[in-house]
């Protein structure tokens, strides 16, 4: 039906392609071990930097208790709670948590295990509470190793700084409207 439109008479339609082989395993093992070692080289310096930065904010003041309320980084929960009551959290060392799952998601669940020792978590988390917390830990920021590729593979910190900030955002608006509509269910 579509040579009613075009003019197939002639030959500039087709293409000679090569005759496709499988690679040599050599060559796909020597491609991935580059492509490795580049990752670990220029990600793994932005997970490193970030990794010490965290613990540093952890164990300062020294006479203080690893992440414990007084350190720099209980003094950042404690600033950055009031940002986080409208989606009913009210505990900075939840915070401190998802401060400490930016190196891995998982961490939120060591971190949250150390900071309460024993406490129980429906002490600080009403179950709509809970809830909101668990959607923002499901859409907040990915972990470091993720941002970095990000950098690497955009080139700008620009593409980082927006990816975080979109996700940061989405996190939030669907943790406030699962806070909010699980208060009028719940």
């Amino acid at each position: 039906m579509l040579s009613r439109f075009l003019d197939t008479s002639k030959d500039d339609f087709f293409i000679e392609l090569p005759k496709y082989k499988l690679p040599s395993w050599n060559v796909v093992l020597g491609q991935t071990i580059l492509e490795v070692k580049d990752f670990i080289y220029k990600a793994g310096t932005i997970i490193f930097a970030i990794s010490v930065f965290i613990w540093a904010l952890a164990s300062l003041p020294s006479d203080e208790p690893y992440a414990g309320e007084n350190t720099l980084i209980g003094h950042v929960g404690k600033l950055l709670l009031p940002l986080f009551q409208p989606i009913g959290i009210e505990d900075w060392k939840l915070i401190v948590a998802l401060i400490f799952g930016a190196v891995a998601k998982e961490v939120i669940v060591g971190t949250l295990g150390t900071l309460y020792s024993g406490e129980a978590l429906k002490t600080v988390l009403t179950p709509e509470s809970a809830i909101a917390y668990l959607f923002f830990v499901l859409l907040y920021i990915p972990c470091i190793a993720t941002i970095a590729a990000i950098k690497q593979e955009s080139g700008s910190w620009k593409w980082v700084i927006f990816s975080i900030a979109l996700e940061l955002s989405v996190a939030y608006l669907a943790a406030f409207t699962v806070y909010n509509v699980a208060k009028v269910i719940l």
